[in-house]
C-alpha cells in the first residue's frame, strides 16, 4: 500500500538511540533508521511504499522499510544512506542548539516541577511563551563568546 507524505519535521535520533523520526503533514510519526535520516527534510515529498507496524503498551508505531522521493514539494531529497562517520553529526542539530535546548528543558522542567506552577491549569499558549522567554534568555546571556566591551570584569560598589 502506497502512502504519500509531506514532511513537517525532522527528529534526528537521540544520543544511543538507532532510531530518529519524521512527523508528516498530518502529526503522524514515522521512525526511520539514523543512517536514513539524511533522505529526509522538511516540505518533502515522498512515498512510502512499504512500513513496518509495532504495538507497544497500547501505542501503534510506525517504521519506514521502503521510500522514494515524490517529488513537487519545498524541497525532495533522494532517499540515501551514510556512513557512521562525523559526516552524520555534521547533519545533526549543533553543538549550540543541542546546548540551548538543554538549558530550556531543564529551565521549562524546573518550572513546572515549582510547587507555585500547577501545569494542570496552563494553557499551551502559556507553556509556549515560558518556552519563548527561556530561548529569549539562552540567546541573550548564555549564547555565545562575551561580546566586545563585555570584559566580565565585574566589581561590586563599595560597601558590599
Amino acid at each position: 500500500m502506497e502512502i504519500r507524505i509531506t514532511v513537517a519535521d525532522v527528529i534526528y535520533p537521540a544520543a544511543g538511540k538507532k532510531q530518529g523520526k519524521i512527523v508528516d503533514h498530518t502529526g503522524k510519526e514515522w521512525y526511520v533508521w539514523g543512517d536514513k535520516m539524511a533522505g529526509y527534510q522538511r516540505g518533502g515529498n515522498y512515498v512510502i511504499n512499504k512500513y513496518k507496524t509495532s504495538d507497544f503498551k497500547g501505542k501503534t508505531y510506525y517504521t519506514i522499510e521502503d521510500v522514494a522521493p515524490a517529488g513537487g514539494g519545498i524541497q525532495s531529497a533522494p532517499q540515501r544512506s551514510i556512513p557512521e562517520t562525523p559526516i552524520k553529526l555534521a547533519m545533526a542539530p549543533s553543538d549550540h542548539e543541542r546546548r540551548m535546548d538543554i538549558f530550556i528543558c531543564g529551565a521549562f522542567n524546573n518550572i513546572m516541577s515549582n510547587p507555585n506552577v500547577n501545569p494542570a491549569m496552563l494553557q499551551a499558549a502559556d507553556m509556549m511563551e515560558f518556552v519563548k522567554r527561556l530561548k529569549a534568555t539562552w540567546l541573550s546571556t548564555l549564547s555565545g563568546p562575551p561580546k566586545p566591551g563585555d570584559d566580565m570584569n565585574d566589581s561590586l560598589p563599595d560597601g558590599m
